[in-house]
């Protein structure tokens, strides 16, 4: 396929820095007052929004300047349809997040991390050049040289479109920060339209089936607000709920000159998107299908520390802590008491906490061998609120705010439902280019500031069969098996139930919540004993007519669980079994729930984390790569101390000074020098030092009996981060070395065991 046939929808750019650039994120990182924006792996990047705002300004550029001379550069009508306007409608155009690459090769090439650039910077006296007090900032860099690389989208069809954001591309030159100062200085080094992405379908697409199951990723980070009226922080959701992936849909079918019956009719309902854990993504149909992600229902709390001696580690951290992250330990507070036993001590319900708002558990199988409790990740971003135009970008005050996100790369799962086969099958005719076998030629512009998702996979939902777990847990529909005098309620979305007495909602998840719930059939008043663990939200958003904003509702939050005992139980499972939903708004995916859902009932085991790193001891809790490092250097110290126990004065094998003069080796090496060169240095400072007449003895490190070498390579493995891996390595070791000149007749540390009683990371810090 020749560049010229390719629709121009999906483009490639790929830029090499000329000048070194920082792209801040408003925060800092140890002893750098100014670090770069980072995605969730660590690897530095320009953001979507940074490139997006230097596009528009520049197209707005060009228009002054078409409106001032003869050149015909970009008119008002395409400027707005490539940018949009404040109030109006959203532009076409998507800006890439850049991420650094290897080199400029194909479209499938792994981002890199490359070595970043220290630049330190002091204010200046009024009419002096002496340097200004406290004004010492130390700034990180992505160095000349890297190349970037992503994917952006242009959602139109227009060529003249096509032609304005050309000039508006070759317009851009800088980017970053201090842009007016020669930083960020870039240069084009390719830029292509690409066909589609080939996403998955499943094998028989055109079987009669009434559900649908889509599988989206988000391309840029996103933020779904939970209010109107954020304060210095915009709080985002954690999952993409249905009401704002129906409006997605919608304007994605209405951009396309398609008006589908099915879909503005509300006969197609469209759940929620739920995260998946980042260490698990369907690769076909049927996997797909098998994939469950629920709330965590409210009545599972997590025990609370014990009033026990934390000086060595965190509770949660600790390998012998009863409740570390390897065992959740979740209470159901629902659950009949056991009889304690010897093994199983009696469990305290009172001192318990209750589930997070971004907790959800999670099978690859339907249930079938258990399910993982997760936390979806939700980041902070801090930006600063600026003008919509260079026109009025100065008489706007720069406000400085935090936005909670969620990070690019996260995928989600939704299911879609309807009455037939005809209505789904409308739905899939009017967005081919979403979840046909031909992949994605658009994406889906979700929450605030319209953040691009994409469909990266589907799969059909055949009549019989049922998106809730099956297996040993007692699914919807398929309740034969359980007591009659005992059910169980879990809402897995949020519910919107209202009150005809008190002319308002519902706040309390109970049977009287539930009967007004199944009229015009409710069941006749008995009296029941009932359990409950609910919650409440506010249900905000727009009307699609009028643009404005909908009268907020109170709506019963996902994971809210009922108990009922008593007949009124069976009851209410004869009119809660052909039922898929209940309440209001259903076609945005309110009111779903599930029948007799126990995953913690009788075996917590069923709740068990993930899968950990068989390398990680004794199964601590990791925070990340820097605390692996510097657990590796504890090792390290407490092996040294035992080589050197019988050598009078070097218990532990190096002092506090000769620490010191490797870090000096170590500081002297060029930034992203490899790990030969490390050595290579280190082994040069060995042999000059092993002539003088004091250093035989702690010169024995190096020798391959005491493996100082190869404990640094064991350590010091990140690509471009040899150099900052080996100072803080050495750097924890001079605190052991410390603590020996301190304590002249050390012991060796146990593992797990900090010197000055505290973590590791924290005496990193």
């Amino acid at each position: 396929m020749t560049d010229a046939t390719i629709p121009k929808r999906r483009f490639r750019l790929v830029i090499e820095l000329l000048e070194d650039l920082h792209t801040g994120c408003g925060t800092g990182s140890g002893v750098v007052d100014r670090a770069l924006a980072r995605d969730p792996d660590g690897r530095p990047i320009i953001p979507r929004s940074h490139l997006q705002g230097i596009w528009r300004d520049n197209g707005e550029r060009l228009l002054a300047i078409s409106e001032t001379s003869d050149l015909d550069l970009i008119t008002q009508d395409r400027w707005q349809a490539l940018f949009g306007m404040a109030g109006g409608q959203r532009g076409c155009l998507i800006a890439p997040e850049l991420k650094p690459i290897a080199d400029q090769g194909a479209v499938s090439d792994p981002p890199s991390s490359p070595a970043t650039l220290d630049w330190n910077a002091t204010a200046r006296r009024t009419g002096s050049r002496v340097p200004d007090d406290h004004s010492l900032r130390r700034t990180e860099y992505l160095p000349a040289g890297t190349c970037l690389a992503g994917i952006g989208y242009l959602n139109s069809d227009d060529p003249q479109l096509a032609l304005a954001f050309a000039q508006v591309r070759r317009m851009t030159d800088r980017l970053g920060s201090e842009r007016t100062r020669g930083s960020g200085l870039i240069r084009i080094a390719d830029f292509q339209w690409l066909a589609a992405d080939a996403g998955f379908a499943p094998a028989d697409p055109n079987q009669p089936a009434t559900g649908l199951r889509l599988l989206l990723r988000a391309l840029a980070p996103l933020c779904i607000p939970t209010t109107g009226f954020p304060g210095n922080i915009v709080p985002s959701e954690s999952h993409i709920p249905g009401r704002m992936l129906f409006g997605s849909l919608a304007r994605y079918a209405l951009d396309q000159g398609r008006h589908p019956a099915a879909l503005f009719e509300r006969r197609v309902r469209i759940g929620p998107a739920y995260p998946l854990p980042p260490q698990h993504r369907p690769v076909d149909a049927d996997e797909l299908a098998g994939f469950q992600v629920l709330p965590l229902p409210l009545c599972l709390y997590t025990p609370k520390p014990g009033l026990e001696d934390h000086r060595v580690w965190p509770h949660w951290a600790g390998p012998a802590h009863p409740h570390a992250q390897t065992s959740p330990g979740f209470i159901d507070q629902l659950a009949d008491p056991a009889e304690p036993t010897s093994d199983a001590p009696p469990q305290d319900k009172t001192r318990a906490k209750r589930p997070k708002p971004q907790a959800y558990l999670f099978s690859a199988d339907g249930g079938e061998s258990g399910w993982h409790a997760f936390d979806a990740t939700v980041g902070l971003r801090m930006r600063n609120q600026r003008g919509t135009s260079l026109r009025d970008i100065k008489e706007t005050d720069t406000a400085l705010f935090t936005t909670e996100q969620i990070p690019a790369g996260t995928c989600f799962i939704a299911d879609l439902s309807a009455d037939s086969t005809s209505d789904l099958r409308e739905l899939r005719d009017v967005l081919p280019g979403l979840c046909g076998t031909a992949g994605p030629t658009g994406v889906l512009r979700v929450g605030r500031g319209g953040g691009p998702v994409e469909v990266i996979g589907w799969c059909l939902r055949i009549s019989g069969q049922t998106a809730e777990p099956s297996g040993t847990h007692a699914p919807l529909h398929q309740c034969g098996e359980a007591e009659t005098d005992q059910l169980r309620i879990t809402l897995t979305t949020d519910t919107i139930i209202r009150d005809p007495l008190r002319l308002g909602f519902h706040t309390q998840f109970s049977v009287a919540a539930l009967c007004d719930a199944l009229e015009p059939d409710p069941p006749p008043a008995q009296h029941a004993k009932q359990r409950r663990f609910s919650d409440t939200q506010r249900y905000i958003g727009f009307n699609a007519a009028s643009g404005l904003p909908m009268a907020p509702k109170i709506a019963l939050r996902r994971g809210s669980t009922l108990r009922i005992d008593g007949p009124l139980a069976g009851l209410l499972r004869d009119r809660l079994k052909g039922r898929d939903a209940i309440g209001e708004r259903r076609w945005e995916g309110c009111g779903r729930f599930l029948l007799d859902f126990a995953p913690a009932a009788g075996d917590l085991d069923a709740l068990a984390a993930p899968a950990r790193d068989p390398g990680h001891a004794a199964g601590r809790a990791r925070i990340g790569r820097r605390e692996d490092l510097l657990a590796s250097a504890e090792r390290y110290a407490v092996e040294l101390a035992a080589a050197f126990a019988n050598d009078p004065g070097r218990s532990r094998g190096l002092t506090r000074s000769q620490c010191g003069n490797l870090r000096g080796v170590v500081a002297g090496l060029p930034q992203g020098a490899s790990f030969a060169g490390l050595s290579e240095a280190l082994l040069d400072y060995a042999k000059r030092v092993g002539k003088r007449r004091d250093g035989g003895t702690w010169s024995k490190v190096f020798t391959p009996t005491h493996g100082l070498i190869d404990a640094l390579q064991r350590s010091c493995v990140s690509p471009g981060r040899v150099t900052q891996d080996a100072d803080l390595f050495l750097r924890e070791l001079r605190r052991y070395a410390a603590a020996d000149e301190e304590d002249p007749q050390p012991t060796a540390p146990e593992p797990g065991t900090n010197p000055h009683g505290s973590t590791s990371e924290e005496a990193a810090q």
